[in-house]
């Protein structure tokens, strides 16, 4: 079992957190808060681990490069999205595998990139990092990736 913290109007709670065993614990409206803190007590799956109430990401988004097409190992991870790479037409994928503080973590690959790396990863020399934070309902998320072993700085966002 994992413990999220959220913090989030009290209306934006719905059947989205089925699952999940909801207590309050405390009032902020006396700091200058317009919402509850909420606790949630979840079993793995249901949510996304400790990504602050945010649902694993499946279906097609739109993206600063094109479509993206997730789908997930049912309610957990990874996550797997398709799109058409960088300077080729052929079928590129980014394997989300990790998560941690909120946001899904793993690998893009492609046939071909701007940048080789030294190292073979999913079968090819041009693959990165990447890090994508999902909104609560998963319609969108903002992240970056990076090339080889290098950080992901440079900007990825998709919505729907």
């Amino acid at each position: 079992m994992f413990i999220a913290y959220l913090a989030l109007p009290l209306s934006a709670l719905s059947a989205d957190l089925s699952g999940c065993v909801k207590e309050e614990i405390s009032d902020l409206k006396k700091a200058g808060f317009t919402w509850d803190e909420i606790k949630l007590h979840c079993r793995p799956g249901n949510l996304l681990g400790d990504s602050m109430g945010a649902a694993l990401p499946d279906g097609k988004y739109r993206s600063d490069f094109g479509d993206v097409e997730f789908s997930c190992n049912g309610n957990s991870l990874p996550c797997v999205g398709e799109y058409t790479g960088t300077n080729d037409n052929y079928s590129a994928k980014v394997h989300l595998d990790e998560s941690s503080n909120g946001q899904l973590m793993g690998i893009w690959h492609e046939k071909e990139s701007k940048r080789k790396c030294n190292v073979i990863k999913y079968g090819t020399y041009y693959w990165g990092k990447v890090s994508f934070r999902f909104s609560v309902d998963s319609r969108k998320w903002t992240g970056s990736y990076g090339y080889c072993e290098n950080a992901p700085t440079n900007k990825w966002n998709g919505w729907r």
